[in-house]
């Protein structure tokens, strides 16, 4: 071989050896298996094993940019009557560029006399007109409810109309009804201040609670003839129960908030909540400091969250909305104004809520019930029930030990820790109210059994079962028809908590017409 093969042989083996070197470093070979090389069983495996974690995760907690989010309450006019704000005031809590910065998508702005003065529907229309003509375009008013349903990137947010206080509108004919809803006009708070000739309020503690009044009756049936939600905000408790549970009327309440963690008069009681959403109503909690907590004292964002978790922790997830009443209130630190949404979406991940959750309160409760709504559909159209509102019962323990006062755990609030009663327990519930009784809840650890019997009033057992209590803690027990129960026992067969036991009911025709005639 000449001196030229040779030199073609060395730059040949030079070349080869470079090419291998090459190849190991792209590969990452160093004269071991590399972590690449014996994951690579290889890409398929790996691939297959994410698919599987994909499939198991709910793509509900997958994060989120943004979420549109409907507030069911805005005091838009309140603050312009006081303070002069528009939504191009930087001072105010909702202007446009906050507004899309929160994503709000849908407002419902509030039209009412809280302030004392005495103004009209029209006169009230027509400033709220002014102030959305000066938006530029940003915010339009809403011609149909219907409008809630799809929302487009780029789309002015859209506002609805609620009145608060029934009785701007008591003398309005159907027609002038119909003619406020096509421009805008979505909800009727049915209290206003103070008691009325359609209803009692819970504003003052010293009104006398008469309810839903035959005028009342009246009026909310014209409501929902035209579709038009009902708003029990400010509505006294029986009021409550009369319009939901003896009208069978679709209600919502625009902005309050647990009861529990607040005692105001204004607030709702767990079997409050339950009953909205037991008969498809929604809660839309509000963000004032003096719903969430006494003393209005270093109010934030996690107060707000304490009520939501409150809710979800009654099983009430699809009742819950947003009522912020901003522009009307001074806000909790951390909501501010419209734009602080996103922050609140992050905040409720990071406390336990899923995407899924989260979506149902910032929209999709709204969206169902205003279907609904729209719809004309009554509480039998969207549950198959019947409307139903809770017994009054007492009960107390008539063997067994227990821990806790069982008379707490009826027919009151939910409680965290609930009564704890022994395997030898048995509680008696006795039923006070003149319901047609249709089923019996139970709400207390998850999977655990209980025994149920139920005796009527000659002391017959009318039942008797085993049940047990679903992943989220609660048990419902269908009642035998036509059957008087007046007396229920219920027994763990093994150490447990009972939070609560409530029996649903329905108003009987006779009681109805009875109270129709006030």
């Amino acid at each position: 071989m000449n001196i030229f093969g040779h030199r073609f042989l060395i730059l040949s083996v030079i070349r080869t050896c470079f090419i291998i070197v090459l190849f190991m470093v792209a590969t990452g070979c160093n004269g071991k298996s590399s972590a690449k090389d014996k994951d690579f069983v290889g890409d398929v495996e790996v691939s297959k094993k994410l698919k599987l974690e994909n499939l198991k995760a709910s793509n509900h907690d997958k994060p989120q940019s943004s979420v549109p989010v409907i507030d069911l309450i805005a005091d838009i006019n309140f603050r312009y009557h006081r303070d002069g704000w528009t939504f191009n005031t930087h001072a105010a809590q909702i202007t446009v560029d906050k507004l899309i910065a929160g994503n709000v998508r849908a407002l419902f702005a509030a039209i009412g006399n809280s302030d004392g003065k005495n103004r009209t529907f029209k006169d009230e229309l027509k400033l709220l007109s002014d102030l959305v003509l000066k938006s530029d375009g940003k915010v339009v008013f809403a011609k149909s409810l219907h409008e809630l349903e799809n929302f487009r990137k780029g789309d002015p947010v859209k506002l609805f109309i609620l009145v608060e206080g029934a009785s701007m509108l008591e003398k309005a004919t159907e027609d002038e009804l119909f003619e406020y809803k096509s421009k805008g006009l979505s909800i009727v708070g049915l209290a206003g201040g103070g008691s009325s000739s359609l209803c009692s309020s819970a504003e003052f503690v010293n009104d006398s609670d008469n309810g839903l009044t035959k005028k009342g009756s009246a009026f909310v049936d014209k409501l929902a003839k035209l579709g038009i939600a009902i708003d029990l905000s400010r509505a006294s408790k029986k009021t409550f129960y009369d319009v939901i549970s003896d009208n069978g009327l679709l209600a919502m309440v625009s902005h309050s908030a647990a009861g529990f963690l607040r005692e105001h008069n204004r607030n709702l009681d767990d079997l409050q909540i339950l009953t909205l959403k037991q008969n498809g109503g929604i809660i839309g909690i509000v963000f004032n400091p003096d719903f969430l907590t006494p003393g209005n004292q270093n109010v934030d964002y996690r107060d707000v969250i304490k009520h939501l978790r409150h809710l979800k922790r009654l099983g009430a997830i699809d009742a819950i909305a947003i009522g912020s009443d901003f522009d009307g209130i001074i806000p909790p630190r951390g909501l501010e104004d419209v734009s602080t949404f996103p922050f609140l979406k992050d905040k409720l991940l990071e406390g336990g809520f899923s995407n899924d959750e989260i979506n149902s309160i910032f929209y999709r409760n709204i969206q169902t019930f205003f279907k609904n709504v729209a719809e004309r559909n009554s509480i039998a159209d969207i549950s198959g029930n019947e409307a139903v509102r809770p017994a009054e019962v007492d009960c107390d323990t008539v063997s067994g030990e227990f821990k806790g006062s069982p008379g707490e755990a009826c027919n009151g609030y939910i409680f965290d820790n609930g009564v704890t009663l022994l395997s030898s327990s048995r509680l008696k519930l006795r039923v006070h109210s003149q319901l047609e009784l249709n089923y019996l809840e139970i709400y207390g650890l998850p999977r655990t059994p209980w025994q149920i019997e139920a005796q009527n009033l000659n002391g017959d057992i009318a039942l008797h079962r085993s049940v047990r209590l679903d992943e989220s803690g609660v048990a419902r027990i269908s009642l035998p028809k036509n059957n008087r129960i007046v007396r229920i026992f219920i027994s763990p067969t093994r150490p447990t908590q009972l939070r609560e036991a409530v029996i649903w009911g329905k108003t009987s025709i006779d009681q109805t017409m009875d109270r129709s005639e006030k």
